[in-house]
């Protein structure tokens, strides 16, 4: 018999800026808004705890890292007090000769550092200021299994794909693309960049994205059919929740899954599906057209 699962799962966004305690005091809000909408999980957007090095940090000799630790510290027993899951960006401190990485703690229900992903592809920017990270992250929650990313990670469709084989229906996708002085190119990428990842790779991506103007674009889901079915309002604080449901196995239809039935050969390396003619016409590609009248010759009878 089927068994059916569900998680709720909350996006969200704010003005993440280089002051970590108001950053500390709006992922708090947050937690709390979630847990009231019965989310398992609360995301926030990339480095929203530590402020994000390319546009609020100058010099990591200048940085508070007993505040961020402290912040850190408030933030998991948040989510143990509201017994709420929580994949935080932030920024984690290596050594004094190395600089830090750019990261999503993922911390547990009962407010413990379960695990962290590093960001692994870092823009010209991002490799001023950090350090790349090496390796994925997945878990299982409610039944479903997850995985994470970070902002530019989403260029790589290969990051993606090494997660399908390992089975993720659910990416926590963080990003920071706000605070731009005008509209650009990421306006466009960047909910692009969630939909077709999502559609391609048959998995939910959750993106939270900043929300200070001028914000690219408000934090929002993909569905595996390619659709976007939470979007919040941009340049504005707030919390989405969407809750994830599925059947095992899954029921072709409840969506259009439009590389379902060739993605395994397409993995092979194939470039099409089917078997292709290799009768005459077809193998002559500058043929005319014509119908079952066709002289000997191939081409069309002239009257």
């Amino acid at each position: 018999m089927p068994c059916k699962r569900a998680v709720r799962i909350a996006v969200s966004q704010f003005p993440v800026s280089a002051d970590v305690r108001a950053n500390g005091r709006w992922i708090r809000r947050c937690l709390a808004r979630a847990a009231r909408e019965g989310a398992d999980l609360l995301q926030t957007p990339e480095t929203s705890l530590s402020g994000y090095a390319a546009h609020a940090i100058d010099d990591w000799a200048d940085f508070d890292w007993g505040a961020l630790a402290e912040e850190t510290d408030a933030a998991c027993a948040c989510a143990r007090d509201h017994g709420i899951w929580l994949a935080l960006g932030s920024s984690h401190y290596l050594s004094r000769r190395d600089k830090p990485t750019n990261c999503l703690y993922l911390i547990s229900d009962r407010g413990r550092v379960v695990d962290r992903y590093d960001k692994r592809y870092c823009t010209g920017g991002d490799l001023k200021m950090y350090t790349a990270g090496d390796h994925p992250v997945t878990w299982t929650l409610k039944g479903f299994r997850f995985g994470m990313l970070i902002c530019y990670d989403g260029c790589f469709p290969r990051l993606y794909e090494a997660y399908e084989r390992a089975g993720v229906e659910i990416m926590i996708h963080s990003f920071y693309n706000a605070g731009h002085a005008r509209p650009d190119c990421l306006d466009q990428i960047g909910p692009a960049w969630v939909q077709v990842r999502a559609a391609d790779h048959a998995m939910w991506v959750f993106a939270s994205n900043a929300s200070h103007r001028h914000s690219c674009w408000p934090s929002m889901v993909g569905a595996p059919d390619g659709t976007a079915p939470l979007r919040l309002a941009r340049h504005r604080p707030g919390v989405g929740t969407y809750e994830v449901t599925a059947v095992v196995p899954p029921d072709p239809k409840t969506g259009w899954m439009h590389m379902a039935h060739n993605r395994a050969r397409h993995r092979r390396g194939a470039l099409h599906n089917g078997r292709p003619s290799r009768c005459r016409r077809a193998l002559d590609r500058r043929c005319g057209a014509g119908g079952p009248e066709l002289t000997a010759s191939g081409g069309s009878r002239r009257r």
